[in-house]
């Protein structure tokens, strides 16, 4: 029993203690409110200055710490930052002494004023004012610091040529939205030349890579002619790289497999039972990957992105390719019974043969000899017959060597 007294008087000084040291506290910031908001009629709306032409300083600190989307289709880019603000009221001095050692105090968002400052490309009309309103820390000072979270919405032109080895470059442009440069000047936190925006990232993007940021601030005058009127703006360029595994394996690579497929049918004897099946199945992989760059490509009515270029033209020359397979095999298997051009002929036997690497006429006739009692009219038809055979193997190596000449063009349009 005498030990639960000891414990029960115990408790009660620690906690008139506590309370006492609360009081104490509660006192002082009380005593500073009292003066700062009471005693001296601080005009809470306007501007805090020294006198009517005075320049307010703004600091603008601004960091990223999510970056949420980059919208291709409605070309918005998504972040969550902290917009940073710092400057200068002398109406908020004082000594910490006279207030048990309190060097800062916090306000709520509706006591003192505030820098106007807005995102200019904000894509929401409806909220021009992206932050929180959060608390403002006063300091003895006259230092005030205000560092709101926003999500900040900005439109970020798209440009999809290059996909998907596209970067994009979204710039957020903040300024005052009432007050000019010689009453609000707004300035970077560190004013060195290509300073990166600090980037405080909690994780990273799924498709998007930060690679590069920078700032810059910018003066401008609404009225060329006049140069006494003039806005200060700040602008952060954040520069995003889309990130390349998925488009790898749902786009390049079958591309690049079905184009040297195309490169191989010129290649195939049109006496092979193979070439047709080849050129079908071929132009039909190209046609269902068209198909699936419809889905997976954002549209832009600015730009036509080079994949589908090169995807596009790939598919359509495999359709001819599919027709010249057909006209070979014909030739080859079904010759006419008129010879072919004398000029033709001579031709492929020559030195365009040897650069295309056509087989010699008699490899690609019938292999076996004429014996010395066959007529003459069973010799010219097999003539005539390896002839036109020579025309089949020769289209498809031209075929070939147009292919490649147009692709090349083709390629260097629509990636260069």
């Amino acid at each position: 029993m005498y030990l639960i007294h000891i414990f029960l008087l115990t408790t009660s000084l620690f906690a008139i203690n506590s309370y006492a040291g609360e009081a104490g506290l509660l006192s002082n910031e009380g005593k500073l409110r009292k003066e700062l908001f009471t005693n001296r009629k601080i005009n809470t709306h306007t501007r805090p200055k020294q006198h009517h032409q005075a320049t307010t300083n703004i600091i603008v600190h601004f960091f990223i710490f999510h970056i949420l989307d980059l919208d291709e289709k409605t070309e918005i880019f998504s972040t969550n930052a902290y917009l940073m603000q710092t400057w200068d009221d002398l109406n908020f001095v004082w000594e910490p002494e006279d207030y048990g050692g309190l060097y800062y105090l916090p306000v709520d968002f509706e006591e003192i004023w505030k820098p106007d400052i807005y995102l200019l490309n904000n894509a929401e009309s409806t909220n021009i004012l992206p932050v929180a309103k959060t608390q403002i820390f006063l300091y003895n000072d006259g230092r005030v610091r205000w560092w709101p979270p926003g999500t900040f919405k900005s439109i970020c032109p798209i440009d999809l040529k290059a996909f998907p080895f596209d970067q994009q470059t979204c710039h957020l442009y903040f300024e005052s939205w009432s007050a000019t440069g010689d009453e609000i000047n707004l300035t970077l936190y560190n004013q060195e030349e290509n300073f990166p925006v600090e980037i405080l990232l909690v994780e990273e993007h799924n498709e998007w890579e930060l690679v590069a940021s920078n700032r810059t601030r910018n003066i401008h005058t609404p009225d060329p002619g006049d140069d006494k009127i003039f806005f200060t703006s700040l602008i952060f360029h954040i520069t995003l790289k889309r990130r390349m595994p998925y488009y790898h394996l749902a786009i390049i690579t079958p591309t690049i497999i079905a184009i040297l497929i195309t490169f191989v049918i010129f290649w195939i004897s049109p006496a092979s039972e193979h070439k047709l099946f080849t050129s079908a199945v071929n132009m039909t992989i190209l046609f269902i990957l068209i198909v699936h760059l419809f889905w997976v490509v954002p549209r832009s009515g600015s730009s036509v992105a080079g994949i589908i270029i090169f995807c596009g033209n790939g598919a359509f020359f495999a359709g001819l390719t599919f027709l010249l397979t057909i006209t070979t095999i014909s030739i080859y298997k079904n010759p006419p019974s008129f010879p072919p051009p004398i000029w033709f002929t001579n031709l492929l036997s020559g030195w365009l043969g040897s650069v295309v690497c056509l087989p010699d006429k008699t490899s690609i006739g019938s292999s076996e000899l004429l014996d010395n009692d066959e007529d003459e009219t069973k010799s010219n038809l097999k003539v005539v017959l390896s002839d036109w055979q020579l025309v089949a193997c020769g289209l498809d190596k031209l075929g070939f060597i147009l292919y490649c000449i147009i692709m090349s063009i083709v390629a260097l349009a629509a990636f260069a």
